[in-house]
């Protein structure tokens, strides 16, 4: 599955020849002839899903290649690819043996997003269900279907109760469930690792899923995502990871696995964790590694190369607590056959060396509150070398200082215990009194009308007389980073009648066009084109890192998830940001958005800055060091809004009617205004150190650099008016920032 092998050392880089876009006479003869081009199941259903009219909008084959190998009992295994048909299945002999051909049976109706598990017992059963539905299957398997006959005998239906997962979904969504004996499934969150137990009961033609609450488990790290887990029968679970082992030389580094083998117990008589605190044996495998995937059904282990198609087998002794053979020792099943062959995912990139991407998004700082006094030009003009004038150790680079004064405050205020007892107002018509058409001159002005609106505290800044944990602690980051100074707030106000609906929620958001693009109502989703829905196209794991205040939010206003059972993009920021990073199970596209009111990691008005900044301190340099992402992943802090402090630049006119959001038809019009500017750092290894960007960039910058890297420039397309452009299509990219040399780049290819 995606979730084991996108971090995978190694991999092989599949190209995205062939995904083309379109609904021409080729593409359609290719789709209706079953020819290479047809379009892939999961192609046909992100364009339903985006409401386009015909289901060959979006076309293109299936470019992962990868293969699922699922045991279903009675020594079969049923091999499905990822989004495309028919289903094969294998039959493994007693001693291992395979045939030289697979039975194909038909393809599982809906088995898109399917996830299958094996439950054993006298009679094998599955259970098949999609992680954003609340329905699911439950089937006995077939002991030898024939060819075209399905692998499931007679399906049940039920249902999940409204409350059975904490995801915001309806469905199982972040979790991963695992089949045990008794018709009883082992529920693991993939976020902290906790556990709980359902009961399938059949009664007749009705099926149901009940919670065994005694034998519920609290978060642990060896059962949550990066860690897998093989029920083995007879009371245990395999848990297990890729690892790295010493060679013969101290320089050599080999694969291997380290494992360990749990208990668990069903009895519900008392209340316990269902499995067990001490493991009952563990070690390590020098020939298992990364490449692998360990399966097991009631009477067999299997260990399935991908890249080979080998499969490994040994019979399953429920008397022994370690199921592997002696070290060494060959394997009693040993066979490769070629449609077993699966390749690894490793999502293109235009840029051969950043293969990840983290976005810290920050709230409430304007540019001058943090770099104002940085700054050394004189206003306004700007020198065009490196380093503006002055007698600076170390010498500064080179942009526009803030104002000394403005009208109502003779000096700005120091950020620190005032400015933050009194954080700035931001409602719609106070940002616009603020920003007085563009003059930007009463920020430190009250407003007659509403005197908490413009105060001299909101005319803020940091100096170089702050102590540590100060935004000067950016300052310092700048000789190996990129700053930006002419990035700003995407929005400035938007209309309280724009709001819609959910006139509470903030007027406008933003996350990249990974959440809604401009209006904070569910029904401007009809017409918003999301980057989460074009990634999953070419199969890019992307994921939101937020609190417990704003990821439910997030969670809600986007309807779309990562098509991969197991996958699930909203993760909790305490909990499991740290945790993926350590195991390699960070995605390719990751924006990490602190809750404004969490002290310890936000800088947003209101409580002292130092926490959050010694957070986004720490988190870079957690990624820069970490073996697995220090030398692939680029990083990014910037703020979604300023806040309502100062800065002296007024922002630049506001794109035409045709961009961004004006939609006619659904009574939404006006021109979406840019708010003051706000900053943007690059972080090394991939940033052009020591300089910074005059580029005039936006939020939608990172989305277009997203784009190009990942999915070949190809911009956000609206669903109900082609004609319609939006912010990803005017925006510059971020070449001005990025180390062309770094990157392994040509300058040209990333447009500034």
């Amino acid at each position: 599955m995606i979730r084991n092998v996108v971090a995978r050392a190694g991999a092989m880089v599949v190209g995205l020849a062939g995904l083309g876009c379109g609904s021409g006479p080729a593409v359609r003869a290719a789709a209706d002839a079953g020819g290479d081009d047809q379009c892939s199941q999961l192609h046909r259903a992100i364009s339903r899903w985006q409401g386009d009219s015909t289901e060959f909008m979006q076309c293109g084959p299936d470019v992962t290649g990868l293969l699922e190998l699922t045991p279903l009992g009675y020594h079969q295994l049923v091999a499905r690819r990822r989004f495309s048909s028919p289903y094969d299945l294998w039959t493994v002999s007693a001693s291992g043996g395979l045939p030289d051909a697979p039975t194909i049976t038909p393809t599982l109706e809906g088995g898109l997003t399917a996830g299958v598990v094996f439950l054993p017992g006298p009679t094998p059963h599955v259970l098949i269900y999609d992680p954003l539905d609340d329905a699911w299957r439950y089937a006995a398997t077939i002991q030898s279907p024939g060819p075209g006959q399905n692998w499931f005998d007679s399906p049940l239906m039920g249902t999940w109760s409204p409350d059975s997962f904490h995801t915001g979904r309806p469905g199982p969504a972040g979790h991963e469930l695992l089949g045990l004996e008794d018709a009883q499934l082992l529920d693991r969150d993939l976020g902290d690792g906790s556990t709980r137990v359902w009961q399938i009961v059949q009664n007749g033609n009705k099926v149901t899923a009940e919670k065994v609450t005694a034998l519920a488990g609290d978060p642990r790290d060896e059962l949550a995502r990066g860690h897998r887990v093989v029920p083995l029968g007879g009371g245990r679970l395999l848990e297990w990871q890729p690892s790295a082992c010493p060679g013969a030389a101290p320089s050599a580094v080999r694969e291997c696995a380290s494992y360990r083998v749990w208990p668990y117990s069903l009895d519900a008589t008392v209340v316990h964790p269902a499995v067990g605190s001490q493991p009952l044996v563990m070690g390590v495998r020098s020939d298992i590694g990364a490449g692998d995937d360990i399966l097991a059904d009631d009477t067999t282990l299997y260990v399935w190369t991908r890249a080979s198609g080998r499969l490994r087998s040994v019979p399953l002794d429920p008397t022994a607590a370690d199921p592997f053979p002696p070290q060494g020792q060959a394997w009693p099943g040993d066979v490769a056959r070629q449609q077993l062959v699966s390749k690894d995912w490793d999502p293109p990139t235009t840029s051969p060396a950043i293969k990840h991407l983290v976005v810290i998004l920050q709230d409430g700082r304007s540019f001058d509150s943090y770099f104002g006094q940085y700054c050394q030009s004189p206003f306004p003009s700007i020198d065009d070398g490196p380093n503006c004038d002055g007698d600076n150790t170390p010498p500064r680079l080179c942009c526009e200082q803030m104002h000394a004064a403005v009208a109502g405050a003779g000096a700005c205020a120091p950020i620190g215990p005032l400015t933050e007892a009194k954080p700035p107002h931001t409602d719609p018509s106070c940002m616009k009194w603020k920003m007085a058409n563009g003059e930007m001159s009463r920020f430190a002005v009250p407003n007659p009308d509403d005197t908490t609106c413009g105060d001299p505290l909101d005319f803020a800044c940091a100096g170089p007389d702050l102590t540590a944990g100060t935004p000067t602690d950016y300052w310092d980051l700048l000789a190996s980073s990129a700053l930006a100074d002419n990035f700003f707030q995407t929005y400035a106000y938007a209309d309280e009648k724009e709001q819609g609906p959910f006139s509470t929620m903030p007027p406008t958001q933003n996350l990249l066009y990974l959440e809604t693009a401009r209006f904070a109502d569910t029904a401007a989703l009809d017409d918003t084109p999301l980057l989460s829905k074009y990634l999953a196209h070419v199969q890019i794991p992307w994921a939101i890192y937020g609190g417990t205040k704003n990821l439910p939010a997030a969670a809600f206003y986007n309807p779309g998830a990562f098509y991969d059972p197991d996958w699930y993009p909203y993760r909790y920021l305490a909990v499991e940001l740290d945790r993926d990073i350590a195991l390699g199970t960070l995605p390719s596209v990751a924006l990490v958005v602190p809750d404004p009111s969490d002290e310890a990691t936000s800088e947003a008005p209101g409580h002292p800055v130092g926490p959050g900044i010694a957070f986004v301190k720490q988190l870079q340099n957690e990624i820069v060091n970490s073996p697995i992402y220090g030398a692939n992943t680029l990083v990014l802090l910037t703020y979604v809004t300023a806040g309502g402090y100062y800065d002296h630049v007024p922002p630049p006119a506001p794109p035409d009617l045709a961009v961004d959001g004006t939609s006619s038809d659904r009574g939404k019009t006006g021109l979406v205004y840019y708010g003051p500017r706000v900053p943007l750092l690059a972080f090394s290894p991939f940033a052009r150190k020591n300089q910074v960007s005059h580029v005039r960039l936006e939020l939608t910058s990172i989305t277009r650099f997203i784009e190009w890297n990942w999915q070949r420039d190809n911009n956000l397309k609206g669903g109900f008016s082609e004609a319609r452009r939006y912010r990803d299509t005017i925006v510059h990219n971020l070449g001005s920032l990025i180390d062309p040399h770094a990157a392994q780049i040509e300058v040209p290819n990333l447009t500034e």
